[in-house]
């Protein structure tokens, strides 16, 4: 090795086969594709996986060529014991969008395995796509039937006040409830600045106030 980029590659090659080893054990199989969905869109695309990568901090060069500096801090690098998690193990892949476009990105292998909001067979990402476009109707049915204004007159239609969030709830009881039970909310901006915004539940017949201008 005479250059500082041939002995560059040199350690990354072997970092990368050592990060190779450890992505087998939790994917050995690399799919081909994979599937995604997007709900406003009513659409199922799939993916197709380039590679498996590694996440590790410090492992590049800035400019055209390494420095002394970058072989050294590499070097480091591979002689320390690498603390190697699922969590900086990604799939790299790339999907088209919009007229004949296409993007690259990468997503974690364990999140692809566990079909969270990726799906390795189309059959179940279809099954998805119906389940979240029906949740997704029916909060959009519940937003237009609940919409409100600035202007809405909440105590003359039953709703109490709880006060504002930024000063404390009054009433941390009927606060705690709705937010246990997870209704859902409409919120109202009064203005550009966001010094005054209202959230209300329609089920529980309460709002409250916050300010989260600067």
């Amino acid at each position: 090795m005479k250059t500082n980029l041939e002995k560059w590659n040199h350690y990354k090659t072997l970092i990368d086969h050592r990060a190779s080893e450890y992505m087998d054990t939790i994917s050995a199989v690399i799919p081909k594709n994979f599937y995604m969905i997007n709900v406003f869109q009513n659409k199922v695309y799939e993916c197709e996986v380039l590679k498996r990568i590694y996440s590790i901090q410090g492992l590049w060069y800035n400019g055209k060529k390494p420095t002394k500096k970058d072989i050294i801090k590499i070097a480091e690098i591979y002689e320390q014991k690498i603390d190697f998690t699922p969590d900086k193990a990604f799939f790299e892949y790339k999907y088209h969008w919009g007229d004949g476009g296409t993007a690259r990105t990468a997503i974690k292998i364990n999140t692809l395995l566990s079909s969270n909001g990726a799906w390795l067979n189309k059959e179940d990402a279809e099954m998805a796509l119906i389940i979240e476009r029906k949740l997704y109707e029916e909060n959009k049915a519940f937003d237009e039937q609940h919409k409100k204004d600035p202007s809405y007159d909440y105590p003359s239609n039953g709703y109490k006040f709880l006060g504002w969030l930024n000063s404390g709830i009054t009433d941390k009881e009927a606060y705690q409830k709705c937010f246990d039970l997870k209704h859902r909310r409409i919120g109202v901006s009064h203005n550009r600045r966001g010094s005054e915004n209202t959230i209300s539940c329609p089920i529980c017949k309460i709002y409250y106030k916050y300010d989260c201008s600067d």
